[in-house]
């Protein structure tokens, strides 16, 4: 056989399989009534379980701004950083971004990504800063005066390298940068401890090391009569890829949402699970 034409036959089956994939997603749903498949962010495609009302953050809050959170059309797969798809990846949605093209974006930083945004959008730049894993704190208006962290083995100063910039190209590379030398175990210094109960939408689920996770609560709903919560997780993972709502494989007719009485005693994922003592928050 040519092989030109062999390798056609394969792209063919491929793109068959991968579209045969998106269609199971879509169509064979135990939660088909919690699927809006138009809706094109977080609050628009899922609908809350019944008897349960949507918990509405104010406008302007970061709680919205993660509620609002923009998602590509129902059925899309994950992609990880170099375009290929990840297989069995146990997600409801995809967020829509852009992710770059290296290595980079993963599990904390995605959470610092989606801080970072919202204070920028709200053109609150001094407030932008995270620490680097030896403690070192970099911060956006620090490098938005073009002084940029020297990084000699564990010693880290600013120095003077660039015009001061604090545009939207200048924010990405000050990201890559905290990206590159911040993670789990640096966010999780950070962030403030939350009981349970108090559990909120921009809370985290966190357990700092290497590799280390952390997911983000994204949305929430509560029963007024009970008190009960359900609530939804967004995450980035290793390798870099395109951060995504979780599916809920425990209560499949449940997701995305996970209630809040933690049947286990902790947060269990398809991959991962979390003790209650590591609910944060953003101070």
């Amino acid at each position: 056989m040519d092989i030109r034409k062999h390798k056609a036959i394969i792209i063919a089956i491929a793109v068959i399989l991968i579209l045969a994939a998106a269609a199971f997603v879509i169509f064979r749903r135990p939660n088909a009534r919690l699927i809006n498949s138009d809706g094109r962010t977080v609050v628009q495609r899922f609908n809350v379980p019944e008897g349960f009302e949507r918990v509405l953050a104010p406008e302007g809050s970061f709680e919205r701004f993660l509620q609002e959170l923009p998602l590509l059309p129902d059925g899309a797969l994950v992609h990880y950083y170099d375009g290929s798809v990840k297989l069995n990846s146990k997600h409801e949605a995809v967020l829509d971004y852009d992710l770059p093209g290296i290595d980079l974006e993963q599990c904390a930083d995605v959470v610092m990504h989606l801080y970072a945004e919202y204070l920028y959008s709200q053109g609150r730049y001094d407030e932008i800063g995270f620490h680097f894993v030896n403690g070192f704190y970099c911060d956006f208006a620090t490098w938005a005066q073009g002084k940029r962290p020297n990084v000699n083995g564990e010693e880290v100063t600013w120095l003077q390298s660039a015009q001061p910039d604090c545009s939207r190209e200048s924010f990405e590379n000050y990201l890559r940068i905290v990206y590159a030398y911040s993670s789990t175990v640096s966010l999780e210094k950070e962030l403030i401890p939350v009981a349970p109960e108090e559990l909120a939408v921009g809370d985290v689920f966190i357990k700092g090391g290497s590799p280390g996770h952390v997911v983000i609560v994204v949305d929430m709903a509560v029963n007024k009569s009970t008190g009960e919560k359900r609530f939804m997780l967004l995450q980035g993972n290793m390798p870099s890829q395109q951060a995504h709502i979780i599916k809920n494989i425990f209560e499949a007719e449940l997701s995305p949402w996970f209630s809040d009485s933690f049947p286990q005693g902790k947060l269990m994922l398809a991959t991962w699970e979390c003790s209650l003592d590591n609910i944060k928050r953003f101070s």
